[in-house]
Parts: structure tokens; sequence; C-alpha cells
């Protein structure tokens, strides 16, 4: 009694066989291991590859060479007149260092170079000059077809080529030292010389230059600070002397002590006098006119002194004032003729605060490209690379590679395991596998013919031999049904076995392939002519295997022929005749044709491509089959590469 034919859903069927390790919590490294040791040439061609591009690349690449030229920042220390430096030169702190760094890499000082050098004809900085590539043609090319041009012309061929020095260019300063590092690399050693060089010298003439300008400006703003001062001095010493000129005798401090003392001797007498008039008349109210005159006469000198101290005294503080005017003027004059005629002197006595420390010098190796690490970079890529697109293609493969997993995932016996063929030609297979019947694809046919006698027979209401014909189909075209049918028909011809080998295509013929156009008369006529059916046979030369070709049906349906009575009685005249019969059906999914055939049949064999064919695929295939209450008697899995480990070839030649 027959099994339940099992659910071949896709939520029953695994979508991707890989899937089953997903749940793993440890990865087999050996697994991992035999699948890079099965693909090993892929991986040697593209490891190959891989380093005959990076060869090609570095051989592509331009020579460079290393130009390096070093500056120091000197400490500042006073001149050789003993002057003051009024013009402060460059700090030795980092955000001074750093301004420097930027200053050596400016537009200007780099378009000085590319002035000196001419490097505007330069078709390494210049590259408006240079060779167009194959893609900037053929992008000028397509601008061409579409009416846009670029005015080259308006071009600014030297901000170009500073542009590109500038990019080349490395300045940097040495850690923990004031010293300046300028390289580049470029096509020529002594281009790099060059041009570090003169860069180099630019930098500690521009910062002569800059001295010189600021001393030139200071001496500028101090000549005008100067007359401007001079200026004010003379109105002071003018103010001064006009007010000595205005007064009729110069005051003096002994002046106003002389006045002072006058009037405090003046106010005594004032006081004496009033102590005495009291005592005598007891009143220091006059009563006579004597008297009265008298004390009049003492205050009118009293208030005639005090306006002499106050004049006097004003004079005094006035002319004091007009002379420390003066003197301060002529001060500041003094101190600022002085600075300007040490800004004079300082004129023809500038220097750089750096100095190059070493100039560059040619190195006629070239730093890049560096040939044998780039290559080697390149192949490890290219492994990497490969060992990436096995590892993706075995993480989304959707078929199957190990008979194993075919079998676990549709419940149905894998009977054979059948190599990929050393020949791509199938009359040349065939005749290899004539010559060599020994070799690994024949020693894999005979396997798939013991497992097929060791099946047993289901029970079938078409005759009581079992095992008399047998169906090879396949899910789709080109899985390797027809060489399996073809081979399994030669080997089982070799054990004095009657064989038939019949093609059912009916669309198209494959046999021709392999035997050539042998006969006009095929699997139609054999259908058609109940009494002349054997007509249509050809059998091959040296051996008990008998052909019958498919042909062509162009007026009626192929399906329609396979489900006709004439169709059945054909088998049977076959099964009569032959002692097996194998049929090579049209692949399952694109026609109906196998699936009538199977009906007439004692055993059904199922082709399945190795790593080639999805799993969804054989699940539609077989779903069909079971739609009809068949299920095929064991499945074969074809094309297998040998580096796989499945197949005998350790036991064969």
């Amino acid at each position: 009694m027959s099994s339940p034919a099992p659910d071949w859903t896709p939520a029953n069927v695994h979508a991707s066989p890989s899937a089953r390790y997903a749940d793993d919590d440890e990865i087999d490294i050996s697994e991992i291991i035999k699948l890079f040791w099965q693909r090993k040439w892929l991986i040697t061609c593209v490891l190959i590859a891989s380093i005959i591009a990076g060869i090609f690349y570095v051989q592509q690449l331009p020579r460079l060479y290393y130009g390096e030229a070093k500056l120091i920042l000197e400490s500042k220390e006073q001149n050789a007149t003993g002057l003051e430096n009024l013009v402060p030169g460059i700090s030795d702190d980092d955000a001074e260092m750093n301004s420097q760094v930027e200053v050596i890499k400016s537009r200007s000082l780099i378009g000085q170079v590319v002035d000196t050098l001419s490097l505007t004809d330069d078709p390494e900085f210049n590259i408006t000059l240079q060779e167009p590539t194959i893609v900037a043609k053929l992008i000028e090319w397509i601008k061409s077809k579409i009416n846009i041009t670029l005015e080259t012309d308006l071009l600014d061929h030297r901000e170009i080529a500073i542009d590109q020095l500038t990019k080349n260019l490395k300045v940097s300063v040495l850690p923990k030292t004031h010293v300046f590092k300028i390289s580049l690399e470029t096509w020529d050693p002594l281009k790099s010389v060059k041009i570090v060089n003169t860069l180099s010298q630019a930098f500690v003439s521009d910062q002569v230059t800059a001295k010189l300008n600021s001393n030139i400006q200071a001496a500028d703003w101090l000549r005008e600070k100067v007359d401007t001062l001079a200026k004010n001095l003379s109105e002071s010493e003018a103010k001064a002397a006009n007010f000595r000129s205005q007064t009729e005798r110069v005051v003096t401090e002994q002046d106003v002590i002389r006045s002072n003392n006058n009037l405090k001797n003046a106010r005594g007498r004032l006081n004496s006098f009033q102590e005495s008039l009291e005592n005598s008349t007891g009143s220091s109210i006059p009563t006579k006119d004597l008297d009265r005159a008298q004390l009049n006469s003492l205050l009118r000198n009293i208030t005639e002194l005090e306006a002499i101290v106050e004049r006097q005294t004003t004079d005094l503080l006035t002319i004091r004032q007009l002379d420390r005017e003066a003197e301060a003027a002529g001060a500041i004059y003094g101190h600022f003729a002085q600075r300007m005629n040490e800004i004079e002197v300082q004129k023809g006595l500038q220097e750089s605060d750096v100095r190059v420390l070493s100039q560059a010098v040619p190195r006629y190796q070239p730093t890049k490209p560096r040939k044998a690490i780039t290559v080697v970079i390149f192949g490890i890529l290219g492994l990497l690379l490969g060992l990436a697109y096995i590892m993706l293609r075995k993480l989304f493969d959707r078929s199957f590679s190990d008979p194993a997993e075919l079998q676990n995932a549709f419940g149905v016996p894998v009977i054979g395991a059948i190599p990929r063929a050393k020949t791509r030609n199938r009359r040349a297979l065939l005749n290899y596998a004539i010559k060599r019947p020994s070799s690994s694809i024949m020693e894999a046919i005979r396997d798939l013919r013991t497992s097929l006698l060791a099946l047993e027979g289901r029970e079938r209401d078409i005759d009581d031999k079992v095992g008399k014909v047998v169906v090879l189909t396949s899910s789709i075209p080109a899985e390797g049904k027809t060489t399996s049918s073809v081979l399994l028909a030669l080997n089982s011809a070799a054990l004095d076995k009657k064989v038939l080998l019949v093609e059912c295509d009916l669309r198209r013929s494959t046999f021709r392939t392999y035997f050539g156009s042998r006969t006009e008369l095929g699997l139609l006529h054999a259908i058609e002519q109940k009494n002349d059916w054997e007509a249509a046979i050809w059998k091959e030369a040296n051996t008990n295997m008998h052909i019958i070709f498919g042909g062509s049906s162009k007026e009626r349906n192929a399906a329609d022929i396979f489900a006709s009575q004439n169709f059945t009685d054909f088998i049977e005249q076959a099964k009569q005749n032959f002692d097996l019969v194998i049929l090579d059906c049209p692949p399952v999914l694109p026609v109906p044709d196998a699936r009538l055939i199977a009906k007439l049949s004692d055993k059904i064999i199922y082709v399945v491509q190795s790593a080639s064919t999805p799993a969804s695929t054989v699940a539609a295939g077989l779903r069909l089959f079971d739609n009809i209450g068949l299920k095929p008697d064991g499945l074969v899995m074809t094309q297998i590469n040998k580096s796989s480990g499945y197949g005998n070839e350790y036991y064969t030649n």
C-alpha cells in the first residue's frame, strides 16, 4: 500500500536548503573549509585576476618622486645696533606656528612659485594640457551631441596650477619643535626639489618683505606723529614766550614769597594799631581824625598787597603750566623723533625669523606607487571577494548541492548522483561513455541502475512485470534528464538486455545531438502505425540499445497524442518486445506530457540539477504529480561537481 503523498506546499518545503543551518548555535568551520575547497578553482581564478588587475593598475599609475625641505623658527634676539625691535616677529606659540603653515600654503606664495617655475606650462599642474582620458572624450562627445559647450578659454590656467600644487603640497610643524616641513611628490625628482626649495625661499623672503613693509608703515606713521608733536611743541613754547612778553617783569617764586611777607607785616601793623587804640580809648574804632586816617592807610596797604600777591601767584602758576606743557611736548617729541631715527636705521637691517634648515635634495627612487604592497592589497581584496561571493552564494542559494538535503526536503529517496560530464558536446559524451565504461559518470549510472532494480514495485493495473517502463523527467529543461536517459539505456543494454529508449518530446528532438539524424521516422509513426511501429526503431551499432526519436507534431497537440489509446497500445507493444523501456519525457512544469506518460509507467525517476534548480521549482513539479495521485520512485541529482565529495571518482579513472 502506498504511503500518503507529502504536503509539498511552500510552508512545508525548504525554500532555501541552507536554511537548515540558521538555527545552529555554532558555525561548523569544517563545512566552511569544505565549501571553500570545493570552489578552490573559482577562488584561485579570482585571486589571479585580482593580482593581474593590481599589476595592470600599478603600471598605469605615474611614478612619484619625493622632495622635502625643513625651515626652523629662530628665537628673537636684540639686533646688532642695540635698538629695540619696534615691529614684532613670529611668535613661537602653537597658534602662530599653525598660522604660518597657512601662510606657506597661501595662494600668494604658491602663485609666486607657479610664476617663477612656469608651472602653467606643466601638464602635471595644468591639467588642461593633459591628454584627455577615454571617459573625458566620451563626455565631450555627449556634450557635443546635445549642444553643450564648455568655454575652456575662460579657464585661468594659473589658478588651475595653483589649485593643483596646493592640493599636492604638504606643510606641517614637527611635534614639539619650531621646525616647518614642506614636502611634495611629483613626476620628476628634480621638479620636486625645485618647487620645494623655491617655496622655502619665497617664504623666507616674504618674512623679510613683511617686516620691511611693517617698518615702512611704522616710519610713515612716526613721521606724521613727529610733525604733529613738533607743531604742538612750537605752540606751547610760543604761548610761554608770549605770556612772558606781556608781563612787565617775570614773576619768580621769591617775588611771591616777598609779597606774602609784606602782606603779613601789614596785617601785623593793623593788629598792633587796633590793640593800642583799644588800650588808650577802650574801643577799636577810632574817634580822632588822625587815628581814622592812619587806620584807612593801613587797610589800603593791606588791600594793595593782597592784590599783588594774587596777581603774582596767578602769573607764577600760568608760567609754570606753560613751561610744563612745553617741556612735555618737547619730551614726547624727542621720544618719537628718536624712535623714528631707530626705524630708519632698522630698514636696512631686517632679517627673517625663519631660515632654511635643510634644502630638498633629489631622490631618484620613486616613493609611489608601492608596487608590491599595491599588488598584495589587490590580491587580498580578490581573495576576500572570492570568499565573500562563495559565502553569499551559499547563503542565498535556493538549490540543492547535497543529495541528503534533497532527500530530506521531499521525503523521496535519492537513487542516483551523477557527476558533471567532462565534455560539453553530447556526441563526444556518448563516445566517452562507450570508450571509458569505468569512468566516474558511468559508475554513477551503474549505481542508478542498481538502485532502480532495488526499488519496490508500486501497485499498478498495467502489467504484472514491474519495472519494465521507466520514465525520466525533470522540473525544467537542461537538468541532465536526457543525458541520464541515454546513459542509463546504454549501460542497461551492456547487460545483454533488450532496451528501448524512446524520446517522448514531440516539440523538439534532442536525441539527434547524440546519435545524429539516423531515420526520418519517429515516435509519431510508432504510435499511429500499430502494424509498422518497429519501422521507427533505430538500433545503435555494437549495442543492444534500440532508439525511437521524438520528431515533431505540428497538426496535433502532443498532450492529446500521449492521452490517446494509440499511445497506450504502443507502450503495451514495447513492453512485450523489450526487457526495459526508458521514456525520456519533457519537463513537468512547461507542458503536461510527462504526467500523462507517467500514468503508463512502472517507475518514475525525477531528475534535479545540482546547485542550480531552486527548491521551489522542484516542489512545484512534484506537486503536479501529487495532484494526479503519483509520486516519483526516486530522485536523481545530476551535474554534481566532483569536488563536492559525492561520487566515486576515487575508484575510477
